[in-house]
């Protein structure tokens, strides 16, 4: 009996100190280190659990208990380039597919364009979440050129006759939930199939808990399928771009939209530092053939059937931050000159963000989702 006592003491012993001080649904962990912040919004739905947090000045959603929306800064700076650059990289869209609407940032974004947009989100519930993030997304909630759709986004595209200028999403980590199944070929090859012949396609491609096999893979996939290609680095993240026809990334081409477009958009492109052609073509970091001499054929294409990144939380265990392991892969292919003469940007700009991924390379530190 006394070594029985003791081996409970020292297991409450072991339970105090590793259990939070404070143990509830409605505050949100810091792994389970310490209690932050304060819940605002939280609904059991049919297809997922909708929460949002206030940590400090930061909001979070979390969807099944996985983040989705941050609203640090990078994030929404993302969050809107996510809306705004299909619609830039064309002439007079219409017609905007958003694939998961998360806090309604992206969509916030694309619904200041003229154009009409279905939204689909397989867990409706975000609609009603999306108020509590309404100063980032300027109040969406309250626009009229688009409508939700309560369906999964994947099987929507497969059964809608629509074809799309643009297909874009509010940001969705391959680790989250069922959300690998938006970076795989079939998908990709359905996305391609409802774009018109004119139309873009963006998907963000996250740095963090990405493993470098994974992140490669996705990029050797995706342009499997889209014959124009761009990756494009922000600050803590990369998106990709797709397209079926040449992009127009000169600095007249790029000029000319941003000149054409309308003065709600032009402000929330001046909020995220976009007033010019260079502020968008520095973000460039490679085209598709640059990216076939880095992916080439080593590494996996994605499948329904055979994907790597459903397990991408556990292929990149044991590594606390993947990201300046995938930059060091990419950063060795980067020449600076080259993209300033690709894309007619100014050499000292294309030299200080060759550097800027140079320094996040050197880091440690897992960046914010």
């Amino acid at each position: 009996p006394t070594i029985q006592w003791v081996v409970i003491i020292y297991a409450l012993t072991i339970a105090a100190l590793l259990l939070p001080k404070e143990l509830t649904l409605m505050k949100w962990y810091d792994r389970f280190e310490n209690v932050e912040g304060e819940l605002l919004f939280y609904r059991e739905g049919a297809f997922g659990t909708v929460a949002v947090f206030q940590l400090g000045e930061i909001k979070e959603l979390t969807i099944n208990c996985i983040e989705e929306v941050p609203t640090h800064r990078d994030a929404v700076a993302t969050f809107k380039l996510l809306g705004h650059l299909p619609l830039l990289l064309q002439e007079r869209p219409k017609t905007v597919l958003v694939n998961a609407v998360g806090g309604g940032i992206t969509l916030g974004a694309v619904t200041k364009h003229d154009v009409t947009v279905d939204a689909v989100d397989i867990v409706p519930d975000v609609r009603d979440a999306m108020q509590f993030f309404a100063d980032e997304n300027d109040n969406v909630i309250d626009r009229k050129n688009w409508h939700l759709i309560a369906d999964d986004g994947r099987n929507y595209l497969k059964v809608s006759p629509q074809r799309y200028d643009a297909i874009t999403a509010d940001a969705t980590h391959p680790a989250a939930a069922e959300s690998w199944m938006l970076y795989t070929q079939e998908y990709y090859q359905l996305v391609h199939a409802k774009l018109t012949e004119s139309g873009v396609f963006v998907q963000w491609l996250p740095l963090h808990n990405m493993a470098t096999i994974d992140y490669l893979s996705v990029i050797r996939t995706f342009r499997s399928v889209f014959p124009e290609t761009l990756l494009l680095f922000t600050s803590r993240y990369t998106l990709l771009v797709g397209a079926k026809q040449p992009l127009p990334l000169t600095a007249a081409a790029i000029d000319r939209r941003l000149a054409e477009v309308n003065a709600e958009v032009r402000a929330d492109l001046e909020e995220i530092g976009l007033t010019q052609s260079q502020d968008l073509l520095k973000y460039i970091i490679f085209d598709g053939p640059q990216l076939d001499a880095i992916v080439g054929d080593d590494y996996p294409l994605l499948t329904d059937n055979h994907t790597s990144i459903e397990f991408a939380e556990l292929n990149r265990l044991g590594i606390a931050g993947t990201m300046p392991f995938i930059l060091a892969r990419l950063l060795p292919h980067i020449s600076a000159e080259q993209r300033a003469e690709q894309y007619g940007i100014d050499p000292q700009i294309a030299r200080s963000r060759a550097l800027f991924m140079r320094s996040k390379a050197l880091g440690t530190d897992e960046p914010l989702e």
